[in-house]
C-alpha cells in the first residue's frame, strides 16, 4: 500500500481522499510539455488519450485527457472504498445519478451530482492504483 493510500483510508467516511484532478486538453503532448516545463510535473503513466501527472509531494494525480466521452469541466475525483455504497448512500440522500458505476482502469467510477449542482467523480480502487509505468521522462 502506498503512502497516500495509507493516509486515505480513515474508515467511516463516504469519501477517502482526492484521487486525481482531470483536466481537459485539445492538445496532450503540448499540455504534457507545459506542465513538466511550468510546474514541474512528472508523467506517471500515459495513454492515447491521457496522462496521468504526479504532485511531488503526494499520489494524487493531475490527469491531462482528450476523450471525448469525459466532460470539459475540471473534475476532482475523490476515492470511495465500496462504489455499490457510495452511489446508493448518495442517492438516498436525493442526489441524482448521472452515470451509474462504469469500468474504469483502476476499477469503477460513478458520477454523482450534489444539490449545489456540483460534479462528484467517485472511483473505487477494484485493482488497485494505477502502477507507474514511465520510468522516464520522453
Amino acid at each position: 500500500m502506498t503512502a497516500h493510500a495509507a493516509r486515505c483510508r480513515a474508515g467511516g467516511p463516504l469519501l477517502r481522499c482526492i484521487d486525481r484532478v482531470m483536466i481537459k486538453v485539445a492538445d496532450l503532448d503540448a499540455a504534457l510539455d507545459f506542465d513538466r516545463e511550468v510546474f514541474g510535473l512528472r508523467p506517471m503513466w500515459r495513454e492515447e488519450d491521457s496522462v496521468g501527472l504526479v504532485l511531488p509531494e503526494d499520489r494524487a494525480e493531475s490527469v491531462l485527457y482528450r476523450i471525448d466521452e469525459i466532460p470539459a469541466e475540471i473534475d476532482v475525483n475523490d476515492l470511495v472504498n465500496d462504489l455499490s455504497e457510495a452511489v446508493a448512500r448518495l442517492a438516498g440522500h436525493g442526489r441524482r445519478i448521472v452515470a451509474e458505476p462504469f469500468p474504469i482502469a483502476i476499477g469503477s467510477c460513478a458520477v454523482v451530482r450534489d444539490p449545489f449542482d456540483r460534479s462528484l467523480r467517485l472511483p473505487a480502487t477494484i485493482k488497485g492504483l494505477r502502477p507507474a509505468s514511465l520510468a522516464e521522462e520522453r
